[in-house]
């Protein structure tokens, strides 16, 4: 593939995915620093106090049998982006998109899992893909909720005894210091 076709896939599938993911009550920035795997990092209900994010990698192609086979992501390319993934402590989704045809598909590198006994983030070997509609971003959303609901050292900001507990804990003292007042003399 050419550099500037490479480009356009690249930005292409980019554009589409911001398309998609906000037509949600979502804040969608770039990753600062590509070489970590994540395009871009997705704050779920930015209106409330309180950080939920996942993040999301992309892969655009002209030829989408290149990157899927079936219903799955191709092993050598879930190998590549979960190696740098190491460390990541919030979800990742994956999303491809064949820009010939514009059809986006789902899945997750990272995925958000609540067992009985305490949320915690599944690294599968085998990525699952679904096609990328809206009801499924809207099942993603709902999936990285239940996760940070479920987490057990989650703190919640956004109910009454807890926060004024949250407050108390964060809460830092800084010695007081003389503050000058300047003016500036009009002539």
């Amino acid at each position: 593939m050419a550099s500037s076709e490479a480009w356009f896939v690249s930005q292409r599938a980019e554009s589409l995915a911001i398309i998609l993911l906000t037509e949600f009550p979502v804040r969608v920035t770039k990753e600062a620093d590509p070489d970590r795997g994540l395009d871009l990092r997705v704050i779920v209900d930015p209106e409330k106090p309180r950080l939920w994010e996942f993040g999301v990698a992309i892969k655009g192609t002209t030829h989408i049998h290149q990157l899927v086979d079936h219903d799955k992501v191709r092993p050598q390319v879930v190998r590549s982006a979960q190696k740098l993934l190491k460390g990541c402590v919030f979800p990742v989704a994956l999303l491809v998109f064949d820009v010939a045809t514009d059809e986006g598909l789902f899945g997750w590198l990272l995925k958000p899992e609540i067992p009985a006994v305490e949320a915690r983030l599944l690294e599968p070997k085998t990525v699952r893909l679904e096609r990328a509609t809206k009801q499924r971003i809207a099942r993603a959303l709902s999936e990285v909720r239940r996760w940070y609901e479920a987490r057990p050292l989650r703190t919640r900001l956004d109910s009454g005894p807890t926060r004024s507990a949250a407050k108390k804990k964060l809460a830092v003292k800084v010695p007081r210091r003389t503050i000058r007042k300047f003016s500036f003399d009009e002539e």
